[in-house]
């Protein structure tokens, strides 16, 4: 099966092709040049530019990967679920790599408490909202004298429940070891 059939002549890849919009993204039957051409767009050219680009290498990734997993695994060819990962996989290069989705850094500093009183800070954050989430914390003394840290992932969650299961886990913590005085810090 040659590469032009693969990516472009066969009718369930031509169909994907015109599912999303790239039908007329390729100049010729030869898609190395369009691979090539998508590859070395540059983030000076225009966002839609970009995105066109991006989401034509991903899908082009995850025909081919189907099709590996078509001949070796015997794995169904489905062509939705393949258009979704390339969307979703393009979506995520674009947050990655566009400069105005990036925070600039802030300097923070951290304010102990007062005598007796110790300090847990916690933070809980997802990757995606649900996604993969974890959870961490650190407890010091008012000097500021490391007592105890934790961190944990704890699944498919939403980024507000992964700060709620953070502050539980600290306060838990905290009466296991016996801590009266405390005070619980998060960014939330």
């Amino acid at each position: 099966m040659s590469a032009s059939y693969l990516f472009l002549d066969c009718l369930v890849i031509k169909a994907m092709w015109q599912n999303i919009g790239l039908i007329n993204f390729f100049s010729n039957h030869d898609i190395w040049p369009d691979i090539l051409s998508a590859a070395s767009i540059s983030n000076t050219q225009g966002r839609d530019e970009n995105l066109k680009a991006s989401l034509f290498c991903s899908l082009v990734w995850f025909i081919w990967n189907a099709y590996w997993d078509l001949t070796f695994r015997q794995m169904p060819f489905n062509p939705r679920a393949i258009i979704l990962r390339a969307i979703a996989h393009s979506r995520e290069q674009m947050q990655l790599f566009n400069p105005q989705f990036r925070r600039d850094t802030r300097l923070i500093r951290w304010i102990p408490p007062s005598f007796p009183t110790i300090k847990f800070n916690v933070d809980g954050a997802s990757r995606g909202n649900p996604g993969a989430s974890g959870i961490g914390g650190v407890c010091r003394l008012h000097s500021a004298s490391f007592i105890y840290a934790f961190s944990q992932g704890i699944g498919w969650n939403y980024a507000l429940v992964a700060e709620a299961l953070a502050v539980r886990t600290a306060m838990t913590i905290a009466i296991r070891r016996g801590f009266t005085n405390l005070t619980i810090e998060s960014d939330n």
